[in-house]
């Protein structure tokens, strides 16, 4: 969960994600506020897409080719939030920058983190918002994970159609259906004639 350089800011949302906030000036509290709901936001879809890649893993080993499909839609429209969610998430950062102390130059140092936002954040909120990008991270790994054994299961689903098709291809090939290119072949010549006199 790394947020890019930051730089040029000039204390406003550059989108206005957040409604009326994006045009308000940004304040600790304000980075709070929204720090905080992206951060519950990333987990709950997070949560949503580790439960869709079980049941899609689910679906892999029973061979349940309308299942697959409807977890690849449920996949594709949870990672469309999540990309929404992540560009607020860049949006805070930038507003951090322009009213935390010390974030800034932190920012052109290194790659600044939510991580390190919610550290800097002043009074109480930074612990637990340290906490809410703990449970961010291991979802996403989580998610990882799972994304790689679904990848697996595929390849390897995919493997075994193919091995099945080969088979089907050699013995309809030994009853003399198919040839070698895996086409049908006659064995006899057939001659035709069309009279295009009349």
């Amino acid at each position: 969960m790394e947020a890019t350089r930051q730089s040029g800011t000039d204390g406003r949302a550059s989108t206005g994600g957040s409604g009326e906030r994006g045009r308000q000036p940004w304040t600790a509290r304000r980075v709070a506020v929204e720090l905080r709901e992206v951060l519950d936001g990333l987990a709950a879809e997070y949560g949503s897409l580790v439960r869709i890649l079980t049941e899609h893993a689910e679906a892999i080993r029973g061979a349940d080719a309308p299942g697959i499909g409807r977890c690849v839609a449920a996949q594709e429209e949870t990672l469309a939030r999540v990309s929404r969610l992540d560009q607020r998430r860049r949006e805070v950062v930038a507003g951090a920058c322009s009213c935390i102390p010390g974030l800034a130059e932190q920012a052109r140092r290194a790659t600044l983190t939510v991580t390190n936002v919610a550290a800097a954040l002043p009074g109480g909120e930074g612990g637990a918002m340290v906490e809410r990008c703990e449970r961010v991270k291991a979802l996403v790994e989580q998610s990882k994970a799972l994304t790689e054994a679904v990848r697996i299961s595929t390849v390897s689903l995919m493997q075994h159609v193919e091995g099945v098709m080969r088979q089907v291809s050699r013995k309809l090939s030994h009853a003399g259906t198919y040839g070698r290119r895996g086409v049908v072949e006659t064995t006899q010549q057939v001659v035709t004639s069309l009279d295009m006199r009349s």
